[in-house]
């Protein structure tokens, strides 16, 4: 017997139920006879709560099947653990549970509950992104859908994000800030240019903000 944890490594062993009990809505302890408890959450049972009752014994099919099962709960709390400190998008959380350990057949189940939960949310994501982009730097539409896109943004949601975002901000006066600091520097014009380019900006923009400058 093993840990949920370490459930990927166990022996075909049967498993013997000693006693279950909730440790909150949804959340049960699993108590096996020998080794450690382990927690899983009734989502991701294989089989009826009831299949648990003390005494029971289960196959070694379903002893994997429940240890399995608490592995999605520990990749569900460790992706929670992500999104309490910061908005993440699910390829993001993917990459993240794949450093941690974790196999698809760990975390899919668990994303998807976070995701229905609406603990998971592109969309939200790609809105906190974009305003802590609009804070620290002066980029353009291409970019900023580029940046979102490389973060696992659909390109449908990053589309979007990035089209309810500029009804609140100014792409040429953003365009037009960049290149007079750019220009204040003692950038050459073609330089100026290359620079607003890199950052996104639509060159008709550039070339009409560095005509008006």
């Amino acid at each position: 017997m093993v840990l949920a944890a370490d459930s990927s490594s166990a022996s075909a062993n049967t498993l013997t139920i000693r006693k279950t009990e909730w440790a909150s809505v949804g959340i049960l302890k699993v108590c096996p006879a020998e080794g450690p408890s382990f927690f899983v959450r009734e989502e991701y049972l294989p089989f009826a709560i009831q299949s648990l009752e003390p005494g029971r014994v289960l196959s070694p099919e379903d002893a994997e099947s429940l240890l399995a099962s608490g592995r999605v709960f520990l990749a569900e709390r460790e992706a929670m653990a992500y999104l309490a400190r910061s908005e993440h998008s699910r390829f993001m959380l993917v990459a993240k549970l794949v450093k941690k350990g974790f196999t698809v057949a760990d975390y899919e189940a668990a994303l998807d509950f976070l995701e229905a939960k609406g603990y998971l949310d592109d969309s939200r994501f790609a809105e906190a992104w974009l305003r802590s982009r609009s804070i620290h730097a002066h980029e353009g539409r291409i970019k900023l859908l580029a940046g979102l896109q490389a973060r696992g943004v659909s390109p449908e949601i990053a589309r979007n994000a990035v089209g309810e975002y500029y009804l609140d901000h100014d792409e040429s006066d953003s365009c037009r800030k960049m290149a007079e600091k750019l220009l204040n520097q003692g950038k050459t014009t073609d330089k100026v240019m290359a620079s607003l380019v890199r950052r996104g900006f639509p060159i008709k923009l550039i070339r009409s903000i560095i005509e008006k400058i």
